[in-house]
């Protein structure tokens, strides 16, 4: 304990130094945008002056999450960073809290998971680049574990705020409808009642903000496409009405850290540059067959197999819909592995989901596509626990 309390002391030193020297680019874009949005203009293009076309500025995520940053962009830039750092932690360890009632007290059990968690999680280059960027995939990863603690209460209340609050997950990012598939299809009334009252709910807030989600569309297809040939809905303001006051933009560039990418990567790769309606037009007609192919079968399985299932709907999604995908996405994969330690025993399980996260972190070396492979393990792990119904706690 005390080996695993000092890799983890290291890392956070780590991760706030590197708060301390870089910029945090991402970080800073959104607080950019979510100045743009509040004082009405598009958060999503600027230009360089009154005359100029206006060009893609950066920001990737929708309206919603540029509300979530209204109060750091009141704060001078330096003391948003810190703020934002605070946060990115505390998440993270609500994260592991939320998920550590799933695992057996029996230390001789929960101890292998804990160091795994601590070495792959905590002090991988995936998750200080996620401190460094100022990143907010670790919010997502959150969501899902508070869901997944309401949810397994299997009480009225209970089902009706994990709806809920997944209905707020997907306002904040639509590959979250993908998880609600499943999980209607365990007809829980209560559950229902709260996820469908979230969408009418989300949906009356952002009618506000219409020709912001207008633009946000536009942009994500121009950074698909590769083009930025759009007319924003909402006025289009100057760099200087952006500007946060941080310092020139600096980064570390030398993680070591990768992960699978975005499928329209791989095709340019070889030339090929599909619409990004197709691949919507895809993922919609695969689940469109799930729901036919598992309409029963989801009934049947319990809460840390169907929420598996939810998961790799998700991360479905994020491979085939998302503009880009990065390192710091990783870090979502701390929910569904989390929810497989009590299943470590299962030699199949625990060698794939060991070994995925040896191969993510570069370790005992690194080679061409490690990286790649470890996150293709953990798909197959998670994928595996849904066809043994003896790995998981009577949930």
């Amino acid at each position: 304990m005390a080996i695993l309390l000092c890799i983890g002391l290291i890392a956070f030193g780590k991760s706030w130094h590197y708060t301390r020297s870089y910029t945090g680019t991402d970080l800073e874009c959104r607080i950019r945008g979510a100045k743009l949005q509040a004082a009405g203009y598009t958060a999503y293009f600027t230009s360089t002056g009154a005359k100029e076309a206006p060009q893609l500025n950066g920001v990737s995520v929708p309206p919603s999450v540029l509300l979530l940053h209204y109060p750091l962009a009141r704060l001078p830039y330096h003391q948003a960073r810190m703020v934002w750092f605070v946060l990115q932690w505390l998440l993270l360890f609500g994260t592991i809290t939320l998920l550590a009632g799933n695992v057996s007290l029996n230390p001789n059990q929960y101890l292998p998971g804990l160091a795994g968690i601590t070495l792959f999680f905590l002090a991988a280059p995936h998750w200080l680049l996620h401190a460094e960027r100022g990143q907010l995939y670790i919010l997502y990863a959150f969501l899902f574990a508070v869901i997944f603690r309401l949810y397994g209460k299997a009480q009225a209340p209970a089902y009706f705020a994990a709806g809920f609050i997944l209905a707020l997950a997907a306002w904040f990012r639509i590959f979250f409808l993908a998880p609600a598939l499943p999980l209607l299809l365990q007809r829980k009334k209560g559950f229902a009642a709260g996820f469908f009252t979230g969408i009418i709910s989300f949906t009356l807030l952002s009618l506000p903000l219409l020709h912001q989600w207008q633009d946000y569309t536009g942009a994500m297809e121009a950074y698909t496409n590769g083009s930025s040939n759009f007319v924003p809905h909402s006025p289009v303001g100057t760099e200087a009405l952006s500007a946060t006051g941080a310092l020139p933009a600096t980064f570390k560039n030398d993680f070591t850290a990768g992960c699978i990418a975005y499928l329209n990567d791989y095709l340019r790769l070889l030339h090929i540059n599909l619409p990004q309606a197709i691949y919507l037009a895809g993922y919609t007609v695969l689940l469109i067959l799930f729901c036919l192919v598992n309409r029963k079968r989801a009934i049947r399985y319990n809460t840390v197999q169907i929420f598996c299932l939810a998961f790799l709907l998700y991360i479905g999604a994020e491979y085939l819909l998302a503009p880009s995908r990065n390192p710091y996405n990783l870090i979502q994969w701390l929910f569904p592995v989390m929810l497989l330690l009590p299943a470590y025993h299962t030699r199949s399980i625990a060698l794939l989901l060991a070994t995925g996260c040896c191969l993510l972190n570069a370790f005992p070396l690194y080679f061409p596509g490690c990286f790649e492979a470890g996150e293709l393990l953990l798909l197959i792990a998670v994928a595996q626990s849904l066809s043994d119904r003896n790995n998981h706690p009577g949930k």
